[in-house]
């Protein structure tokens, strides 16, 4: 598992009723695969890194393990015209 010194905020992937959330800061956003719901954590996490808040996105294997997926500063930036949760969250 990759750690860093200072705290970051997470971004965390659930699957939970056939569908994909991601929860972040008390909202949640659904998608209908992991894949979607991944890419977009990927672009908010790396949003809201570069606006000053180290974060990072966790998400649940195929076992239900939580597993870092990906971390700012540590992972390649997300390509340009990543999916960002502003625009599809739901309190």
């Amino acid at each position: 598992m990759r750690s860093g010194l200072a705290k970051r905020q997470q971004l965390i992937v659930l699957h939970q009723r056939g569908k994909w959330l991601v929860r972040f800061r008390g909202k949640s956003s659904q998608f209908a695969d992991r894949d979607s719901a991944v890419r977009a954590a990927i672009g908010e996490a790396f949003i809201c890194s570069r606006d000053g808040t180290p974060a990072q996105v966790l998400s649940q294997d195929g076992d239900g393990e939580v597993v870092i997926v990906w971390t700012y500063g540590v992972d390649p930036d997300p390509p340009d015209g990543a999916v960002q949760l502003r625009e599809s969250a739901t309190g």
